[in-house]
């Protein structure tokens, strides 16, 4: 008896010294940003996706349905550093992605840099760094408190994609090279690229997945996009072929031009075995303190674009994407261990409906052009004013005054924005135009328009007036669709939380994309963003904490 009293003990004694020795941080956080993610493709595909994609991750982690962008424009750079940072345009400065530079009197991009140089490529397309970025990110929280202690890299194809959310103290950023099918970096983050990604690139793997050309990846009926292969509504990758099923891209892999490969599911493939090989190469995961791998997938973006959002070749996109993840998931599950990584997904933003395909469904809906905008303002301007080139700029729905010319011709600046006002509303598609002075009085936290604008708006980066188009009313070609607008179909996402002892819950509690960083301080346990003033997600840390509620000592997340 006393023989088998003694094994119990012991048996006893094991289980508590492994519950009070979990990890109270992940030691791996993946952050997943899917690029023109709408929330309702998660429901509107899901019963073509694997039980170990997507659905895994909707069906075992925290499934956030209401989450919304709470700024605009709705863009890839605001969005990526908007997740990372916990604020907005209006503090970390990423206002567009690219924008009018009202010091330099030029057009700039959100992350070129040309003081620094290309690393793993002979071209320019490495001369890119984070110095725009105002504000510190979550993944520069971590480096501040831990150093060298732990490891942040952002992957993607996009730039500033991978170089936003890794922020400004990162251990590396690389990005694909559209003209050498590379992964590169810049010297802002080292001199030379390490050993193991010029064995990657090495592989060519580019004109590898070129080979396999594009099919449907699923039985045609099985599909569930409302219209049909090849359609009016979309452009064509290839300019030669319709927008149909096959596509062949022997043309290219004989040319050895890989450019096409980010227009095609096999963007977000590449990127995957990035991911793995850079967990297993840096020992992402093994250190001492909480590692960070920002992953953000652009593929989707561009055939978005291209094709719109009812098109099969985004659906089919998303079915290859959603078996990649499976691959992923399975990979961390064997390399790191479930209870030992947190994972987040979500979107930068999501993406609307051909215009062209609303008008031809009933919809009171038009296109817009800035440049007919200008045209017409100039025009105006010189009829009341005698003076044509008080405009500069007109872009991202904003408008920059000549504030020297007004200065000179002794011009009253109030009434000249007022009449630009006025101006502006004559043109049917636009909904409001404000002031810049109307927008920084304050800042408010509703969800109206003049709320969305002003949070989005920098008083020393932003244009003098900004105007908002009516639902449905884009300024883009009639073919594929954009993304920028303040409206649902733009600032809707999903957000997922998965891994690291989560339980299963699914919300429909509204949420905003700027909680998403101060979550992961808590969870951290490290400082909130320099610019961050927005609160954590009370159902994840909930959710963490009923779990560390059940052992012995409680986990207390506010330590």
């Amino acid at each position: 008896m006393k023989k088998y009293l003694l094994v119990l003990l012991n048996i006893f004694s094991v289980i508590i010294f492994a519950q009070n020795n979990k990890p109270s941080t992940p030691k791996l956080i993946i952050g997943i940003v899917i690029d023109q993610m709408r929330y309702d493709y998660l429901i509107k595909f899901q019963k073509n996706f694997t039980k170990g994609g997507f659905n895994r991750l909707i069906n075992e982690g925290i499934f956030l349905k209401n989450i919304h962008y709470n700024y605009i424009p709705t863009y890839t750079a605001p969005g990526h550093a908007s997740i990372y940072t916990g604020t907005t345009p209006r503090y970390h400065g990423i206002i567009a992605n690219e924008w009018y530079d009202k010091k330099q009197n030029k057009e700039i991009y959100c992350v070129q840099d040309y003081s620094v140089s290309s690393i793993g490529t002979s071209n320019s397309n490495g001369q890119m760094s984070p110095k725009n970025l105002i504000a510190s990110t979550i993944t520069d929280e971590l480096k501040l408190l831990f150093k060298d202690n732990c490891k942040v890299i952002g992957i993607s194809i996009k730039d500033r994609s991978a170089i936003l959310p890794a922020g400004h103290l990162a251990d590396a950023a690389f990005w694909w090279d559209d003209q050498t099918g590379n992964f590169i970096t810049s010297s802002f983050y080292q001199n030379q690229l390490p050993q193991w990604l010029v064995n990657f690139n090495q592989q060519n793997l580019s004109l590898s997945y070129l080979q396999k050309n594009w099919d449907l990846l699923l039985p045609k009926d099985k599909y569930v996009s409302a219209l049909p292969d090849s359609n009016r509504y979309e452009r064509s990758l290839i300019k030669t072929q319709a927008p149909k099923f096959p596509y062949d891209f022997s043309t290219y892999v004989n040319n050895k031009n890989v450019s096409i490969l980010k227009y095609t599911p096999y963007g977000n493939s590449i990127l995957i075995d990035l991911a793995k090989e850079c967990i297993l190469q840096e020992k992402l995961g093994k250190h001492k303190n909480p590692d960070f791998l920002c992953i953000s997938f652009s593929s989707t973006d561009y055939i978005g674009h291209l094709y719109g959002t009812e098109a099969l070749e985004l659906e089919d996109a998303y079915y290859r994407l959603d078996r990649d993840l499976n691959n992923f998931i399975n990979f961390l599950d064997k390399n790191i261990g479930k209870d030992n990584y947190l994972l987040f997904l979500t979107a930068d933003h999501a993406g609307a409906y051909n215009t062209q395909y609303l008008k031809d469904n009933k919809f009171s809906v038009n296109y817009f052009s800035e440049i007919k905008l200008q045209q017409d303002l100039k025009n105006f301007l010189q009829s009341k004013y005698k003076d044509s080139s008080l405009v500069l700029n007109i872009s991202n729905n904003q408008i920059f005054l000549n504030h020297n010319k007004i200065t000179t011709n002794n011009l009253s600046l109030d009434q000249l924005k007022k009449d630009i006002q006025q101006f502006c509303y004559q043109y049917p598609e636009i909904a409001e135009v404000f002031l810049k002075e109307d927008l920084i009085r304050n800042n408010p936290k509703d969800f109206s328009l003049y709320g969305l604008v002003a949070n989005g708006f920098s008083p020393s980066r932003s244009g003098d007036i900004v105007f908002v188009l009516h639902p449905g009313c884009m300024d883009y070609s009639t073919q594929g669709t954009t993304h920028g607008s303040a409206y649902n179909y733009d600032t809707h996402v999903p957000l997922i939380f998965y891994g690291f002892k989560n339980k299963s819950l699914e919300s429909t509690k509204f949420y905003r994309i700027t909680q998403i960083a101060p979550t992961l301080s808590f969870i951290l346990s490290i400082n909130l963003p320099n610019a961050c003033f927005d609160t954590p997600i009370d159902e994840v840390l909930d959710n963490v904490n009923a779990y560390y509620s059940n052992f012995s000592p409680a986990y207390d997340s506010g330590r």
